[in-house]
């Protein structure tokens, strides 16, 4: 591992945004990264169930982590995201991003959001481009 990925992990790492949401890195390898997000009520909609924003920034902080873990500077370009089931207050949900086509400057990158018990919350994909 070289300096340039070590520091590119630790600035994902430090996100404020994905700090206030309470977002934790859990693995973060080129191609590869894991988030996590225990549900507090501080995140639910009116419904009492987890908002749609949050489940979203859970996946994008997966999806940026696995493209930019090499310490190179990608940006989103384009976003599909379906909900699939909901979740509550208590869930944790973990978030599996995988990048799956990648070329010169582009990426496309699947993202799974599961509780811990494998119900599938939401599946969100995602097309990056390299900034040289």
């Amino acid at each position: 591992m070289t300096d340039d990925v070590d520091a590119a992990r630790e600035h994902i790492r430090a996100d404020p945004f994905c700090g206030t949401l309470g977002i934790d890195f859990a693995t973060i390898e080129p191609g590869y990264a894991e988030t996590t997000l225990t549900v507090t009520e501080d995140v639910v909609n009116f419904n009492g169930k987890l908002h749609g924003a949050v489940i979203f920034a859970l996946a994008d902080a997966a999806a940026a982590a696995a493209t930019q873990a090499d310490g190179q500077t990608v940006v989103g370009i384009e976003t599909n995201t379906s909900f699939l089931s909901a979740a509550e207050p208590g869930d944790t949900l973990i978030a599996t991003a995988r990048i799956i086509h990648e070329s010169s400057q582009l990426n496309g990158t699947r993202v799974v959001v599961e509780k811990e018990d494998g119900t599938q919350i939401a599946m969100f994909r995602v097309r990056g481009y390299r900034i040289e």
